[in-house]
């Protein structure tokens, strides 16, 4: 599989692939909040080419939107859809927040 995003720590996303036992050969870092457009995404993805059979791309979810526009890449991209679920101490954390600071 080939992984790539645009996002502020894409190690974590790639270990996060890695985790889910994905075998990754390829991964391409772009800069966070990357503006993709026809000549950036395929000179940043030209040594790996999508049209290429049996190719796996995978990217984050906020990626894929970028990629709606891009079909050769789109129709064989996969993107890794995550939920956060919040600690329950962050709700105690803010309400302290909120009561410290001063309004005026």
């Amino acid at each position: 599989s080939v992984a790539f995003c645009g996002i502020a720590n894409p190690d974590g996303f790639v270990r996060l692939l890695h985790h889910l036992n994905m075998t990754i050969v390829k991964t391409f870092y772009l800069k966070d909040h990357f503006s993709y457009s026809n000549k950036s995404i395929f000179s940043a993805l030209d040594p790996v080419h999508p049209s290429e059979e049996g190719d796996l791309w995978i990217t984050t979810e906020k990626d894929a939107v970028k990629l709606e526009n891009f079909h050769e890449i789109a129709r064989k991209t996969w993107f890794l859809k995550m939920k956060v679920i919040p600690d329950p101490a962050c709700d105690e954390f803010f309400i302290d927040f909120l009561k410290k600071i001063k309004v005026k």
